[in-house]
């Protein structure tokens, strides 16, 4: 709860895996008009030769508005790191990142999304306030979009209804009880 966005940079993937579309959504960044952010890519873990191959592209495109996180970090640093990005850019088919999904929806970040990937659907089917790539690549000012408060508390609302303490502990007293 004390925890809130800093700054204005984009959180693009969560790890070095092909899965994250990352020259994808270069692609899509080197496109759009958005200047004085940082683009934090978080590839700690995953493949090293992807890693090499992401963390080179990304400082030959974006030179010193790319940050790789490529060493393990406590997870407050990491937090800390994150909390400085209102964009969230998660460019995978799959379910993936959804810890990060989560921790930057919670904050307030704005969060895109492929359409085809069943995380999207879940989050729009549940009433969160997101935006797909797809809308990204069609409208780039979408870059610069912020949620209101009220968007904010409403995405706050419907993750505490999945994921607070109060309803971990009745999925899991009913899941003992069936036991």
């Amino acid at each position: 709860e004390n925890i809130s966005l800093k700054s204005n940079n984009i959180l693009l993937g969560n790890s070095a895996s092909y899965e994250n579309n990352h020259l994808d959504a270069f692609e899509i960044l080197v496109k759009l008009n958005f200047k004085h952010r940082k683009i934090i890519t978080p590839l700690s873990y995953g493949q090293a030769i992807y890693r090499d191959a992401i963390e080179n592209k990304g400082i030959e495109l974006f030179d010193g508005d790319f940050i790789s996180l490529v060493d393990f970090m406590p997870i407050d640093k990491y937090i800390d790191i994150i909390s400085s990005c209102s964009i969230v850019i998660m460019n995978h088919v799959r379910q993936q990142a959804l810890g990060n999904i989560i921790t930057m929806m919670y904050l307030g970040a704005t969060i895109f999304l492929k359409k085809e990937n069943p995380v999207y659907d879940f989050f729009k089917n549940e009433g969160a306030i997101i935006l797909s790539i797809e809308e990204l690549e069609n409208e780039p000012k979408l870059i610069n979009y912020r949620l209101s408060k009220a968007d904010v508390e409403k995405n706050k609302y419907m993750l505490r209804s999945h994921w607070s303490c109060n309803i971990a502990h009745k999925k899991t007293k009913i899941l003992i009880e069936n036991i």
